[in-house]
């Protein structure tokens, strides 16, 4: 009886401890508010500090990646623009003086790096949490501490928890894991700047490539056997030359029915196709360099451009995959970055090519349609994915006139001339099962 009682005592502490847990962890509002919708400037920045973040990562060394203060607010938009589940900010913050450090005959003051996020990770669900970094030396490794919900974590803790994470991304992968501070083995943070030395390597980024992948193994062997047939040497004469062609050459009419997963490899081999065998590399984590004496990538357009074709493809691959909320904001952030001084100008024509591709993903991804909208692929004619009259809407927008007509992304006038394309897209008969 004793022992029953102390069996029943221990559940009832395993569950109080886990409820308490729970409630400290997550709570029913975010509590970053939302720091708005970014402007074509915003965009810019965020350009650049992903490619910092990309060339460091690629390097397979160390590289650095810096940040102004007056940037990220900006950064901070762009992210929480694109992942409608996630909110973020950013800020340096100076503390007390510490004493006995004097540079110049003036105490030295030292700042904090936060980033705060929240997640939403069911409906009224958020798991709220805070990153602090304070360094001062690109040699040394930074002190970073982590908030989640509202369980404070020390510096010693968040690097024990970090480096067990790495370990377990890192898996049976051959060598030591790496551990947090390898991975970012400096950091200094200044009054108006953080600038972070990262040495990440190659194989921790595809092991997170692949933890968080969510293309199955068929998508990957579509795109491969796709791609062969696509650009097999017997069909060098009669490639097809827009994008309706490519599309009745990537799904040709037949019994057999095609996955959901089948079909989003298929539109990668048609990127491979058209632009770079390299965008396996979207689908599979593993694939390493590409080999020599590939073909040649062939034109493809969609009436007469080649880059509504691009648009078109890559916006379709990221809706196929479940990923359409991240694509949209990709497209229109890519139009804003366009106004900017030295691009092409915003391009509403662009963006309805952008629209388009992310329906046909939708229909793609779907198991209901999927066959449907194969066969109608397998027959499908210029004309019958794009809108013709999309081609009188307007381009070349800079920065200045784009927000003097339209304000943002968010705005009454914006959301008009959307819906203009909307329209036209909802006229087109393959897009049809989307309004059922």
């Amino acid at each position: 009886m004793t022992a029953l009682r102390w069996a029943a005592r221990l559940f009832l502490i395993i569950v109080a401890g886990t409820t308490f847990l729970g409630a400290a962890l997550v709570s029913g509002a975010p509590q970053v508010e939302d720091p708005g919708v970014p402007s074509a400037r915003d965009v810019g920045t965020g350009r650049t500090v992903a490619r910092l973040a990309f060339a460091a990562m690629r390097n397979n060394g160390a590289g650095y990646i810096g940040i102004r203060a007056e940037e990220l607010p900006g950064v901070a938009r762009v992210i929480s623009f694109s992942n409608p589940s996630l909110t973020v900010d950013g800020r340096i913050e100076a503390g007390p003086a510490e004493k006995g450090s004097v540079r110049d005959g003036r105490h030295q003051v030292p700042h904090t790096a936060t980033a705060r996020a929240a997640i939403q990770i069911a409906e009224r669900t958020w798991l709220n949490a805070t990153l602090s970094g304070q360094g001062n030396s690109f040699t040394q490794p930074g002190r970073i501490a982590a908030k989640l919900g509202t369980v404070q974590l020390s510096p010693g803790l968040t690097e024990a928890f970090a480096d067990l994470a790495i370990r377990f991304v890192w898996g049976d992968q051959p060598g030591p894991a790496p551990t947090l501070d390898t991975v970012i083995p400096g950091l200094r943070v200044g009054g108006d700047f953080v600038t972070a030395r990262i040495d990440m390597p190659v194989t921790l980024i595809r092991q997170v490539q692949a933890l968080i992948g969510r293309y199955p193994e068929d998508a990957v062997d579509a795109a491969r056997a796709s791609y062969l047939r696509l650009t097999r040497f017997e069909d060098s004469f009669r490639r097809p030359a827009t994008m309706a062609g490519l599309f009745r050459a990537a799904f040709p009419d037949s019994s057999e029915t095609v996955t959901p997963g089948a079909s989003s490899g298929r539109l990668v081999a048609m990127l491979m196709a058209s632009y770079d065998p390299t965008f396996l590399r979207f689908l599979d984590a593993s694939a390493g360099r590409t080999p020599l004496c590939l073909p040649e990538p062939f034109i493809v357009t969609v009436a007469g451009r080649r880059d509504l074709a691009l648009h078109f493809l890559i916006s379709a691959v990221f809706s196929a995959n479940r990923d359409s909320d991240l694509g949209d904001a990709l497209g229109e952030m890519k139009e804003l970055s366009d106004a900017l001084p030295g691009g092409s100008g915003f391009s509403f024509v662009d963006l309805a090519a952008d629209r388009a591709g992310l329906r046909l993903g939708q229909l793609l991804a779907d198991p209901n349609l999927t066959a449907e909208t194969q066969a109608r692929l397998s027959r499908a004619r210029p004309g019958d994915l794009f809108p013709a009259r999309a081609l009188g809407l307007e381009e070349g927008l800079s920065e200045a006139e784009f927000e003097r007509r339209f304000g943002a992304l968010d705005s009454a006038q914006y959301e008009a001339a959307v819906e203009r394309i909307d329209r036209a897209l909802d006229a087109l008969p393959i897009y049809a099962p989307l309004l059922r």
